[in-house]
């Protein structure tokens, strides 16, 4: 008998010597779609590409400012008029533009206070505050400001605007150098003065603008007793200026220095004291220089020196006296007399008056005020511009107050 026939599908495993059957693996084939959007089926669109984001804009980049270049201009200016509203003014923009800022402002508070501001107004972001102090109270500020969306300071900004405060007060501070008092006392009579000065001022104002109202809006007596008022504030409101003055003298740097006219400079000078003079019923003349005199210094000092002198003559002299100013030249220097018939004083004082704070006992006993300071104020600026100033009086007849320049030639 035959044997059974093995099937077709069986027999590999049927035989001892087959291979064994392949294995199959089933596989899911994945198109990429760049291919598909690349070669659509056929009848059918490519789908529409997408609209690229917007790339965001840059922010516009600030000018490259050399800031070396700018720190040289800046130590310049300063160098020629340390605190000239023209060179603080310049300051300011300069560590604006040197920091990308908005907006600064600086401030200093000695002798007065004075604002320079760069820009329309503080931004409300990011900010620099710098104190401007040499070893001491700050007498003034920096603010360096950017607006609310702008970027923070670096640290470079924060190290050239610290550069710039340094060089302000350093200037500033400088000053102060050769004044007559010390930095201590400096200080103590610019708070001092800035605590009296603004509300003097405003009763001053105050004062001035109710005698000046229309006739019969307030009695006699009251009209009295606030012209006396309004000739006390006045008067110590010229006090704050003179203490002012001796606390920032100095001796005149050559660049502030100027041919100053004699007889320009005097008639300016009694034109300032005719009406101190009609108030007291004093006369108060003057001869005009006939040559044309010159003289070298500063214009601003000089008038203080001889306001000192009319001042005091008028001040020192009775109703129906009289003041007399005088120039001419004498002994190689230019001579400026100023006379009185007021109440004088015992000559062996003369020596003494041009000190600091010093009164003669006849103005003591008069009880006429004053701090004693206007005549040593005028001492120091005339002697500063290499000058003389003597005073020669006797009691109850009069004082004579000179004051000797070295006459500066026409042609320099």
């Amino acid at each position: 008998m035959e044997p059974e026939a093995v099937p077709l599908a069986s027999a590999a495993a049927w035989s001892p010597d087959a291979a064994p059957a392949p294995k199959f693996e089933s596989r899911v084939l994945t198109l990429d779609p760049a291919i598909l959007q690349a070669h659509p089926p056929a009848g059918e669109a490519p789908p529409p590409e997408p609209e690229p984001e917007p790339e965001p804009e840059p922010e516009p980049e600030r000018p490259q400012i050399d800031r070396m270049a700018a720190l040289r201009d800046i130590a310049r200016r300063l160098r020629t008029a340390p605190d000239g509203d023209e060179t603080l003014q310049f300051v300011i923009e300069t560590a604006c533009a040197c920091t990308g800022s908005d907006a600064g402002m600086l401030t200093l508070t000695v002798p007065q206070t004075r604002q320079f501001v760069s820009g329309t107004a503080l931004g409300a972001g990011a900010y620099i505050s710098l104190p401007l102090r040499v070893g001491g109270p700050s007498f003034g500020e920096i603010v360096l400001t950017r607006l609310s969306e702008a970027a923070e300071y670096e640290p470079d900004d924060e190290t050239f605007g610290e550069l710039v405060a340094e060089y302000v007060a350093k200037a500033v501070s400088a000053l102060g150098r050769g004044t007559v008092i010390s930095s201590e006392e400096q200080d103590f009579i610019d708070r001092v003065t800035q605590e009296l000065r603004s509300p003097l001022a405003t009763t001053a104002t105050m004062l001035s603008t109710v005698l000046g109202g229309e006739a019969g809006a307030i009695s006699e007596e009251a009209r009295r007793y606030l012209t006396t008022a309004s000739a006390d504030t006045r008067r110590l409101l010229a006090s704050i200026e003179d203490l002012l003055s001796l606390a920032h003298l100095r001796p005149p740097e050559l660049h502030q220095m100027e041919a100053v006219p004699v007889g320009p400079w005097l008639a300016r000078a009694v034109a300032r004291h005719r009406a101190a003079a009609e108030e007291r019923d004093v006369a108060l003349g003057y001869r005009d220089v006939p040559e044309v005199y010159l003289v070298q210094g500063v214009p601003a000092q000089l008038d203080v020196a001889i306001d000192q002198l009319i001042g005091n003559a008028i001040k020192f002299t009775e109703a129906g006296g009289r003041v007399d100013v005088t120039a001419g030249p004498a002994e190689g220097m230019l001579r400026v007399s100023v006379r009185d018939t007021g109440i004088g004083f015992d000559s062996a004082e003369a020596g003494r008056m041009t000190e600091c704070f010093a009164r003669a006992i006849t103005a003591e006993a008069a009880r006429i005020p004053g701090l004693g300071v206007g005549l040593f104020l005028a001492n120091e600026i005339v002697k500063n511009h290499g000058g003389r100033l003597w005073l020669e009086s006797s009691r109850d007849a009069g004082t004579q107050a000179h004051l000797a320049l070295r006459p500066r030639d026409e042609n320099g």
